[in-house]
């Protein structure tokens, strides 16, 4: 990257092989000349000013004056969208666009690189990210996203592996194959995995080996067998996709809970309710899902047989008969309820006996009804 005058009195600034910003030679004087409280602001104020920016724009910024020159390339957060390859040369393929990106941050970067964003759901051709992902381990990485087309899900290459400090994780249609070696990111506090091909027994894996992971949001996943969860310090997990059992037996400290099971729930297998939750007294709140409670149908017990003392927002979307003895058992256990949300999706008649759910369950006389929603 470099700054240069124009032929026509124009001041170009080029960056990773195009013309991204112009302005009249008065102009370009005028950058060059800026009061001193705006060139000489502290680093931590300019960082945050930076920080904001889309990369792109953060890059222009270096025309401002001489010491502005490339602090860009001191940003410890920095997000590589569909937007920086787009230009009006159409004779570059964006491959090669994010490949001469990539180069210059590879070689102008100063520090470490806390927070990383890579976007390419809009491409239909990934180039590789390889190296990228080695240089990001290499500085440092603790927040990474990586996203990409849902047509086109990208096999993650071995560098991903190496990111060992990493300690919140997104990934959106893309595929996990651990290498054997792999012994998992013990320092991960949260993933979030959207649209991600993994085996049961891969995704076990690096839950497992991630023993301070605090928050786990898993959606529209592939159709999986039995999958386990072992994380003691666990408080919040975000399910919606087709599973057919899932064990929540190791996470005692977990106190939020959201089920979602997608079109095949009828596969599941089903379980105890008591069984379930048993071992998540810590439940403060609790969001069942159309779905869930075909996969809780395998005995239907008055109450559970430990209270759920801890449960204070319950939310239930109901579709059969079962489904209101499974509320109505969740309600009944919940001695210290203050918030109840129905949404009803059938008409019959029996599920209209909800409206006695109130005189039927122990719950707080402070519990707040909100109305019923009607499918």
């Amino acid at each position: 990257m470099f700054l240069s005058l124009g032929e026509w009195g124009y001041a170009v600034l080029v960056d990773w092989g195009g013309v991204v910003e112009m302005c009249l030679s008065s102009d370009y004087y005028w950058c060059w000349t800026m009061p001193p409280e705006i060139s000489d602001l502290p680093e931590n104020v300019i960082n945050a000013i930076l920080m904001p920016l889309p990369l792109r724009d953060a890059v222009r910024t270096s025309i401002l004056s001489k010491k502005w020159r490339y602090k860009w390339c001191k940003l410890p957060q920095l997000t590589l969208d569909d937007e920086l390859w787009k230009t009006t040369d159409s004779l570059l393929s964006p491959s090669i666009k994010f490949t001469t990106i990539m180069y210059n941050i590879l070689t102008l970067h100063e520090v470490p690189i806390t927070h990383f964003t890579l976007s390419m759901s809009k491409l239909k051709k990934y180039p590789k990210i390889c190296s990228l992902l080695h240089f990001l381990s290499r500085k440092g990485i603790q927040h990474l996203v990586l996203q990409f087309s849902e047509w086109n899900r990208l096999k993650l290459p071995s560098s991903f592996f190496t990111c060992l400090q990493l300690s919140h994780l997104t990934l959106q249609n893309c595929q996990i194959c651990p290498p054997p070696a792999f012994e998992g990111f013990n320092m991960l506090i949260s993933v979030e995995l959207c649209h991600v091909s993994v085996s049961s027994r891969s995704l076990e894996s690096l839950i497992s080996s991630s023993p301070l992971l605090e928050k786990l949001v898993l959606k529209f996943f592939d159709s999986m067998n039995h999958f386990e969860i072992t994380a003691p310090k666990l408080r919040s997990f975000d399910f919606l996709g087709c599973i057919k059992y899932v064990s929540l037996k190791n996470s005692p400290h977990l106190a939020k809970l959201s089920l979602f099971y997608g079109e095949s729930f009828e596969e599941s297998e089903k379980c105890d309710l008591d069984n379930f939750f048993q071992p998540l007294l810590a439940l403060e709140n609790l969001h069942l899902e159309y779905g869930s409670f075909q996969f809780l149908t395998a005995s239907l017990p008055r109450r559970l047989s430990s209270a759920l003392n801890n449960l204070k927002r319950l939310y239930v979307s109901l579709d059969e008969l079962a489904d209101l003895s499974c509320a109505l058992c969740l309600i009944r256990s919940s001695p210290c309820l203050q918030h109840l949300e129905v949404q009803v999706w059938g008409r019959t008649p029996s599920l209209r006996r909800f409206v006695s759910l109130q005189n039927a369950s122990n719950a707080s006389s402070n519990a707040s009804f909100r109305p019923y929603k009607w499918r």
